[in-house]
């Protein structure tokens, strides 16, 4: 490491992964359970077309799901790992911070940007629908650099700075309201998809009594 506090990824990718496996495995499995039921009706010649639709149908489906994971694979092995630490933490209102960013991967990246933002969210429910709305309170970016070439076991590493402004909302969560504070990555591959990585910051409230003493 080299500051203090690594900072934890809100959203991670083992768990995409995980469903699409999982997905890709339940269909697997319907597609041996109908071939057994399928060859069983033909050396009984008993054959059940619909079982034949289904299993084509299944067959399908489980080589879409295999393909996708595999894409999904090459493409988080491409991006690489996203690593963001800073000098202090939690923070405060009015408070300046130095940060380092690490990237690895082995693609060309155009951009690639690193923003502070502060989200607000509420939660309420609609007749019988539970909405959730999500609004940007504050956003600044930080970091912008284009044209990385992290192939050929390149790294990106980029210190920098940002503060935490004076008159802003400190971090919430309450029952039907939260606000949260976090770092927020956006790259942009020359040949893949964009990606987005966030990463989760506390910023407590002033304490003007302690300041005071």
């Amino acid at each position: 490491t080299h500051l203090r506090y690594r900072l934890p990824r809100i959203e991670g990718a083992f768990w995409p992964m995980f469903a699409a496996s999982l997905f890709g495995l339940a269909w697997l499995a319907v597609s041996i359970t109908l071939l057994v039921s399928v060859l069983h009706g033909i050396w009984n010649s008993q054959v059940d077309w619909l079982f034949v639709t289904m299993l084509l149908v299944s067959i399908l489906v489980t080589n879409w799901a295999a393909r996708y994971f595999s894409r999904q694979m090459q493409l988080l092995l491409r991006v690489g790992m996203t690593l963001l630490e800073i000098s202090h933490h939690p923070l405060l209102p009015g408070s300046d911070c130095k940060g380092f960013f690490f990237h690895s991967g082995s693609m060309k990246l155009r951009s690639i940007k690193l923003s502070l933002v502060c989200e607000e969210q509420a939660t309420y429910r609609q007749g019988t629908d539970l909405r959730i709305e999500t609004h940007h309170a504050f956003k600044q970016e930080i970091v912008s650099l284009e044209n990385c070439d992290l192939r050929s076991d390149r790294v990106l590493e980029h210190e920098f700075q940002f503060a935490i402004p004076e008159s802003v909302m400190h971090s919430f969560r309450g029952e039907h309201n939260q606000v949260q504070w976090k770092l927020v990555v956006r790259g942009k591959p020359e040949s893949h998809p964009r990606f987005t990585r966030s990463f989760l910051l506390i910023v407590h409230p002033r304490n003007p009594a302690r300041e005071a003493g």
